[in-house]
């Protein structure tokens, strides 16, 4: 675990490779199993697109087939958020350089990624910024929103992008400034992905206050899946 974290905190991200073969069965049965109301053209981002039943049927499926992986790499750590990412084909729009939302006060959370299919620079596939120190806020939420920075404004030195086969996954940090590549190709690429956490300790989402403060709420496990959309 030590050495992920360790490549993590240098790099923003660890690509594993070999998931378990029948781990990536369940994952794609679970993909073709789930009942979507999916819009054409459009970023399904099931957390969003779901009801809280669908979201925490999502959730609880996840663990039951991830739950072993995760603690074969990270004993003592719990799965939140459990999502469904699934970017449709044809698409000429990256997604900019951001951090996600803020998920402990330490920025000890990990984000697991993991494709159904290959991705590269033409399906999709995760970039991270190499110069991390572009970084603004300490805390990201709606109110306080990440920075949006262009990938194509960037030389190629200044990033990397990671190229997945299947069976390959990707841990990182969600306070990392990351972005996506376009998926030009006519199919979708679509990812299962959740947010980790140490058992001991909280779930936060930060509000703001007024300009010179903020509040940090603890909250329960499922407050994601059903309150903060």
């Amino acid at each position: 675990m030590s050495e992920f974290r360790e490549i993590i905190a240098k790099k923003g991200a660890v690509q594993l490779h070999d998931l378990n073969p029948i781990v990536f069965r369940d994952l794609e049965s679970l993909y073709r199993d789930l009942q979507l109301n999916i819009q054409p053209n459009s970023f399904f981002y099931s957390i969003l697109e779901n009801d809280f039943g669908a979201n925490l049927d999502l959730h609880e499926k996840l663990i039951r087939i991830m739950q072993p992986t995760v603690d074969e790499l990270f004993p003592n750590h719990k799965i939140y958020n459990s999502t469904l990412l699934i970017k449709p084909g044809n698409g000429k729009e990256s997604l900019d350089f951001h951090q996600d939302w803020s998920f402990t006060e330490n920025h000890s959370a990990l984000t697991f990624w993991i494709p159904l299919c290959d991705t590269d620079e033409a399906s999709g596939a995760l970039c991270f910024l190499q110069n991390q120190a572009k970084k603004e806020k300490p805390y990201i939420s709606q109110h306080y929103p990440s920075q949006r920075l262009p990938i194509h404004q960037f030389a190629e030195s200044a990033y990397e992008t990671y190229l997945t086969k299947k069976g390959d996954f990707i841990i990182f940090d969600p306070n990392a400034l990351h972005g996506s590549w376009p998926n030009s190709l006519p199919s979708e690429r679509v990812v299962f992905s959740f947010t980790l956490i140490k058992n001991d300790v909280p779930l936060i989402h930060v509000q703001k206050k007024d300009e010179q403060h903020a509040i940090v709420y603890y909250l329960d496990e499922f407050s994601f899946l059903k309150e903060l959309k």
